[in-house]
């Protein structure tokens, strides 16, 4: 693999749209640039994939830089973690037919191998929203908006104004709560103002079904972005919604297996919905055999206020 800088592109690896090239990052710092023809008008989805989606040992791929054919960077085309886990994806549309090239490198000191490829998704594979402040759509707090993932690692950014100190849930749907036709959401992250990924912000089937759920405290005002994606190749469209819950409405009982609370067979227990589209689990020891009835009471029973 050559190593690139603007005044040796000449000598550059070639990648062919619809294809992918396997390379390797075998130092910190080092920096391997392709070069690719594009034609004017056409929207391209650059993937840099490694451990994250087992096809490398990269841990953490960066997309450095995309070029135009006299070496000068183009603004705003360069990615980190945008792709599945800490791979990278970005999109591009072109303005001039040509070559360009691209820059794969690695996130801090991380070495391995990955998989760089280019695909054409001008049309009805284009994405609605794109994964960069650039290319954002927008939600507030309080109120929803509705995408589409429309290919394989596709991933929606969102910007939302946020409060420091606030609680928010941030809730991604799809076919499990009936707002869209993506089998399985998956939320990749929140990204702060200038575009770096807050670590523990990404969720996978916290919601109900194979939504996703995550509830996060804004550190300081400002505007942040929500990562919308799905899990595997899974594409559709979904439901993301931001939901202020600083005023304790956040759950007693999470929905998944790791947040129940739990009930005994001919013993009870109480709990609130505390929100919109709150799910609460409990985990139960049956038996073999045995036929069982489960008693859900509120208000009609004066059990408790739910109406």
């Amino acid at each position: 693999m050559v190593k690139n800088t603007p005044t040796t592109r000449l000598a550059t690896d070639s990648i062919t749209t619809g294809g992918k090239a396997i390379a390797e990052i075998g130092h910190p710092g080092d920096v391997d640039w392709f070069a690719v023809t594009l034609e004017a008008g056409q929207t391209y989805r650059i993937d840099l994939q490694g451990a994250s989606s087992g096809v490398g040992t990269l841990l953490d791929p960066y997309l450095q830089a995309i070029y135009d054919a006299d070496g000068n960077p183009i603004s705003g085309m360069t990615d980190d973690d945008s792709g599945a886990g800490l791979d990278s994806q970005l999109t591009f549309t072109v303005e001039t037919s040509g070559t360009y090239y691209i820059a794969a490198s690695a996130w801090n000191s991380s070495t391995g191998t990955y998989n760089l490829s280019v695909t054409n998704v001008t049309g009805s594979a284009q994405d609605d929203f794109g994964a960069s402040s650039g290319t954002a759509g927008t939600v507030t707090v309080g109120d929803s908006t509705t995408g589409n993932i429309s290919h394989a690692g596709d991933n929606d950014w969102f910007a939302v104004t946020l409060e420091a100190g606030k609680t928010y849930r941030i809730d991604l749907q799809g076919v499990s709560s009936g707002a869209g036709t993506l089998r399985d959401p998956s939320l990749q992250g929140i990204y702060d103002a200038d575009g770096k990924l807050i670590s523990g912000t990404s969720n996978d089937d916290s919601g109900a079904g194979r939504d996703s759920q995550l509830t996060f405290t804004a550190q300081a005002d400002g505007t942040y972005y929500v990562s919308a994606g799905a899990w595997s190749n899974f594409t559709g469209t979904y439901k993301v919604s931001v939901t202020d819950i600083s005023d304790g409405s956040s759950d007693d009982y999470g929905a998944t297996a790791e947040t129940t609370g739990t009930v005994a067979v001919d013993g009870s227990t109480s709990g609130e919905i505390g929100h919109a589209d709150d799910v609460d689990w409990f985990a139960v020891t049956l038996e073999a055999g045995k036929t069982y009835r489960i008693d859900l009471k509120g208000a009609s029973s004066g059990s408790g206020t739910l109406h």
